[in-house]
């Protein structure tokens, strides 16, 4: 069995941020790094920053001269509606990304080397009250929260919520885009059992995600 390297959009430029988020897609996979570890199978994650260096490294990796020897992935936002499937279409995930990011699939992957999380992954802060509650404390504003599916909520209008549910926090807690990007934004609301509950619930990528691994 292969090592599993996934190539993950997040974590801002600095290396603290990146080790958070790192971190947090660590714990929130553990299952499976676990099952990994007992296979004497290496699970990887890879925080690349933007979502342009997380394609970049990607191409990368399949490139490389030991690709061979180890499955690489891509993990990023999806960010808009998914197109409709054309019947018999491969790769249409590839096509959403090309016609969205311009980004040109590589010779040697499929789509199942293609992982999206929700289109915008402060649903995932947003989805999780009580973590919020904790890392934020009393300050926190939760009747801000957004109360329909999330799915079906712009990334513009999450943050905006988010931020108006921490406006009555100190400078330094409040949530920010920037803050959002690092350690805030993984490493203390998403490696929760119900982040883990919610997502398996309504993102059908994110269980293909997790069989691939599996």
């Amino acid at each position: 069995m292969k090592d599993l390297y996934v190539y993950v959009e997040g974590g801002g430029d600095r290396k603290d941020s990146k080790r958070a988020c790192r971190l947090g897609f660590s714990d929130l996979f553990s299952a499976f790094t676990k099952k990994a570890q007992l296979s004497r199978v290496s699970l990887r994650f890879v925080s690349c920053g933007s979502r342009n260096e997380a394609f970049d490294k990607f191409c990368t990796a399949v490139t490389l001269p030991s690709s061979g020897e180890r499955t690489n992935l891509l993990l990023v936002d999806q960010k808009d509606e998914l197109p409709a499937r054309q019947p018999n279409e491969k790769n249409y995930l590839w096509r959403h990304v090309h016609e969205r990011d311009g980004w040109t699939r590589p010779a040697q992957v499929k789509d199942d080397h293609l992982h999206f999380m929700t289109m915008a992954v402060e649903a995932w802060i947003a989805s999780d009250a009580e973590a919020l509650r904790r890392h934020y404390g009393d300050c926190l504003k939760a009747s801000q929260l957004p109360r329909r599916a999330l799915e079906t909520v712009a990334r513009t209008e999450l943050v905006s919520n988010l931020e108006s549910a921490t406006a009555g926090c100190p400078p330094l807690r409040k949530a920010t885009r920037v803050r959002h990007n690092g350690q805030a934004r993984l490493d203390s609301c998403s490696p929760t059992s119900k982040l883990r509950e919610v997502l398996h619930d309504v993102r059908p990528h994110h269980r293909q995600l997790e069989s691939v691994i599996e």
